[in-house]
C-alpha cells in the first residue's frame, strides 16, 4: 500500500449471522470474554463486528493475522 495516501474505511455493524461469526472467528480469547459478557444480542453482534473488522483491516497493513495483534487499554479503557 501507499505509504502516501490515507485510506478511510467504513462498515456498518449491523451485519448477517455469518458475517459476525467470521469476525467472531477473528477475536482473540480476551475480547470473546468481554463480548459473551454483553447481555443484548444486537450490541454482542456489533461488538464482534466492529472488533473483527478492525482486526481484518489491520491485519492487511500488518503483515499479521487478526488474532496476532495486541492492543493495551489505558485506565481510561481506552485502546491505545
Amino acid at each position: 500500500m501507499d505509504e502516501d495516501v490515507i485510506y478511510i474505511w467504513g462498515f456498518l455493524l449491523e451485519a448477517e449471522p455469518d458475517t459476525i461469526e467470521r469476525c467472531r472467528q477473528c477475536l482473540p480469547p480476551e475480547e470473546l470474554v468481554r463480548a459473551h459478557r454483553i447481555k443484548s444480542d444486537q450490541q454482542r453482534g456489533h461488538f464482534m463486528v466492529a472488533h473483527g473488522v478492525l482486526r481484518l483491516v489491520l491485519s492487511l497493513y500488518s503483515d499479521r493475522g487478526p488474532r496476532e495483534l495486541s492492543f493495551h487499554n489505558v485506565p481510561s479503557e481506552k485502546p491505545i
